[in-house]
């Protein structure tokens, strides 16, 4: 998929259902071997403030419960959010993984990912950044340079979401009614 720039804003903000697919190509460094991931979830995309959000759960990960004060940790566990400004990403990624990193085209930027009680810190040069985001969805290529405990990865990544069509039911049968 080509992914073109352009960054539209609807008038007001709005909250969608969407599917998400991804996929994910790293290579490493160090050897040369590599490891594809090919993934689609559902998830929501949010406008706020001129901002767009897309948040889609972890769908490898086991289904988790909770009750009382951690119902709504628990809820949240195994997600990630990406919040999309033009010329930047910032991912938040929570649950038995938890990583926060700002992603901004030729900037190497630190970070660290926690996991099982253990905080690795790591370093992302951040190559190429390209964003489209239109009324029925969007599109995100980055390819980034990741070093963590002396082991480098040459990360390429599409993240692709859709709004599924909705019917006007003004419109004619086939016509889609929001453009």
């Amino acid at each position: 998929m080509k992914v073109e720039s352009g960054f539209w804003l609807a008038d007001g903000d709005f909250r969608r259902p969407v599917t998400v697919h991804w996929v994910r190509r790293v290579v490493s460094v160090e050897d040369g071997s590599i490891d594809m991931e090919r993934v689609s979830t559902s998830g929501v995309w949010v406008q706020r403030a001129g901002t767009h959000f897309l948040t889609y759960a972890d769908p490898g990960a086991p289904p988790r419960s909770g009750d009382g004060p951690d119902a709504r940790a628990a809820a949240r566990a195994d997600q990630t959010t990406l919040r999309l400004k033009p010329g930047e990403v910032v991912l938040a990624r929570f649950g038995d993984i938890d990583w926060q990193h700002r992603f901004v085209p030729g900037r190497t930027t630190a970070s660290a990912i926690r996991t099982a009680g253990v905080r690795l810190p790591l370093e992302v040069r951040t190559e190429r950044l390209q964003m489209a985001v239109g009324r029925r969805g969007g599109a995100l290529r980055c390819r980034y340079l990741m070093a963590m405990g002396g082991v480098t990865q040459d990360v390429r990544l599409l993240i692709t979401w859709r709004d599924p069509v909705r019917r006007d039911a003004r419109a004619p049968r086939g016509q889609s009614g929001d453009g």
